[in-house]
């Protein structure tokens, strides 16, 4: 329940620890150390990167990719969006802050890019 496993399947997130092994079987699967080689999940990895979005860097790669998921899906996530994207994250350092501080770059950034 905590999130820190998250992985994104055919552009969902989900977590891994529920996911049998025959349940990903035919069916595309990313995982954080993928995140550079995709064009939105760098952006978000540069964004937490350069923000210092992680404390202890417990829940945050499950956060990323669950951010990287959403904003595959649009660049401007509604707050109710990204409430339902992280209320499945379980982090207690106190990053709350940074964390959404980043989200927003990652997604401006994005707009910005789609724009150009």
């Amino acid at each position: 329940n905590c999130g820190a496993c998250t992985v994104v399947m055919d552009g969902l997130a989900v977590q891994s620890c529920d996911m049998p092994m025959w349940g990903v079987a035919g069916r595309s699967l990313s995982t954080p150390e993928q995140l550079a080689g995709d064009p939105v999940g760098a952006v978000v990895l540069d964004a937490f990167l350069e923000l210092q979005a992680a404390q202890c860097g417990y829940c945050i790669n499950g956060i990323m990719m669950s951010v990287t998921a959403l904003l595959h899906r649009t660049t401007s996530p509604t707050p109710a969006q990204l409430q339902d994207t992280l209320h499945r994250h379980l982090c207690r350092c106190g990053a709350h802050a940074r964390i959404l501080r980043a989200i927003e770059a990652a997604a401006a950034r994005l707009r910005e890019e789609a724009s150009a």
